[in-house]
């Protein structure tokens, strides 16, 4: 027998284990879907008409109902237990007109990043308009 020929099938499992060792793209590393990137708790600089400057915390969580859905607790600092629906189409947020503790609120927003987000809304409270732009960043 050959030298060659001994080491040959040797070196076939050598380079098969090789292999099997490279490292693999994680799953888990790459958001499922783009609320992923947004999901979590998130400083509120806000300046408005009514109220001047601003800051507090806000958080962002998935909506069961739907996949382009978020919701955020603590939205205009209306407080913890207040959820302001938000629909996610890509980097764009739209805050669609709804009522959130006495407050109509609505308007839109834009990811600069996964860690910054610009938000411009109204909130009515039956009695006047504020004006209001915000810039959550974590």
């Amino acid at each position: 027998m050959k030298t060659k020929d001994f080491f040959k099938p040797i070196l076939i499992v050598l380079i098969a284990i090789a292999a099997s060792c490279a490292p693999e793209d994680k799953a888990e590393d790459i958001p499922s879907e783009p609320r992923d990137n947004y999901i979590g708790n998130w400083l509120c600089k806000e300046n408005s008409k009514v109220y001047s400057q601003s800051t507090y915390s806000v958080s962002l969580k998935k909506s069961n109902t739907n996949a382009k859905e978020l919701l955020c607790s603590n939205f205009y600092q209306l407080g913890g237990d207040t959820i302001t629906l938000m629909v996610l189409d890509g980097t764009k947020f739209t805050i669609p007109r709804q009522s959130v503790s006495g407050q109509i609120i609505s308007g839109s927003g834009t990811a600069m990043s996964d860690n910054y987000i610009n938000f411009s809304f109204t909130a009515n409270d039956g009695g006047q308009t504020d004006v209001v732009t915000a810039v959550f960043s974590r």
